[in-house]
């Protein structure tokens, strides 16, 4: 379980793709029609998309989620009056 630092919320993180899917259809679209011309955009624009993902909070989408049972977690939980459930 993480906790995020800027709202406040206790879960689980989210994958998130960057760039645009639909941009991402049409430069592979006109690659086709414009035989390859654009995949040579398309193909690095593709590359990037699938290397740039990164983990978010669900509720915010900020990028700064921490683990839960750290010191820091542990006081970001008690800033935002959240019990937490020791096992």
């Amino acid at each position: 379980m993480k906790i995020c630092r800027n709202c406040g919320y206790v879960g689980n993180e989210k994958s998130v793709t960057k760039g645009s899917f639909g941009l991402e259809i049409a430069l592979w679209i006109l690659g086709f029609l414009t035989v390859g011309i654009f995949i040579l955009i398309a193909l690095p624009y593709t590359i990037w998309r699938l290397c740039s993902g990164e983990k978010v909070c669900p509720k915010c989408k900020s990028n700064a989620m921490i683990p839960l049972d750290t010191p820091m977690g542990k006081k970001i939980a008690e800033d935002f009056k959240i019990k937490i459930e020791e096992k």
